[in-house]
């Protein structure tokens, strides 16, 4: 039985959305996208790749505001059944995806490492690690190799799935602590924090600092300089009402 969190024990928790389907959040998520595949396509949109950016903002944003809907309307936070969601919304399209990609690329991908690249990327997108795999085997995002991985897009689907499996535990932590200390700002905080070091580690690896021996944690692919981008999404959350755009045209 999970630990229940209940508002009323020193802790209120408002859920900032009382329509679980944004269509601003929607639009943002198509810009997003859009950015991403403008950018491929060789448009002028230089800084397109930032799309994949703006898509980790909300979903920071999506999740948090989900576990504050459940807490407010039920009290707790029941983890399991969140994982369970995120694994039936995610795995069916995931798997059909790389499934498809995998029948085809057996007839135009080259058997002398095309194939066999997209064949460990694929096995390390459904264990959630797609980005490791990607890092150690192709290199950086924007190299020539990389864009002959016909599972490269994957990278950010494991990073999201990283997500998922860390930050829903680390607030629901911190909702226990703000409860037993009657201290409302601990998850915000405490999401800041992780943001600020993460933001901080992002940076270090910008000014070209390698790690000694597992370089790519700096690097593109690394959940750990991606985090901060979470964040932001959560804490707008986590802002509640006060960050909510009043006008709905306006939004």
């Amino acid at each position: 039985m999970p630990t229940p969190i209940r508002p009323a024990d020193a802790l209120q928790v408002t859920a900032p959305i009382v329509n679980a389907r944004r269509l601003d959040i929607q639009g943002l998520r198509a810009v997003a996208v859009l950015m991403v595949v403008a950018f491929h396509a060789g448009l002028p949109t230089p800084g397109g790749f930032v799309g994949m950016q703006v898509f980790f903002v909300i979903s920071g944003f999506v999740i948090t505001s989900m576990l504050m809907r459940e807490l407010a309307a039920e009290g707790h936070i029941r983890l399991g059944r969140f994982y369970v969601r995120r694994f039936k919304r995610l795995t069916p399209a995931l798997a059909l995806m790389l499934s498809a990609t995998m029948l085809i690329g057996f007839f135009v991908l080259s058997p002398l490492g095309t194939q066999q690249d997209a064949s460990r990327t694929a096995i390390g997108a459904m264990l959630l690690a797609a980005n490791l795999v990607i890092a150690k085997i192709t290199g950086d995002y924007f190299q020539l190799e990389a864009g002959s991985n016909a599972l490269l897009n994957t990278w950010s689907l494991s990073v999201e799935e990283q997500f998922y499996l860390i930050f829903p535990t680390l607030l629901f932590l911190a909702w226990l602590v703000a409860r037993r200390t009657a201290n409302r700002a601990v998850p915000i905080v405490l999401v800041a924090l992780v943001g600020l070091a993460s933001f901080g580690l992002m940076m270090l690896g910008a000014s070209g600092y390698v790690p000694p021996r597992e370089g790519w944690l700096l690097g593109f692919y690394s959940p750990v300089t991606r985090v901060w981008e979470f964040a932001v999404g959560a804490l707008l959350a986590l802002a509640g009402e006060r960050a909510v755009i009043s006008s709905r045209p306006l939004a």
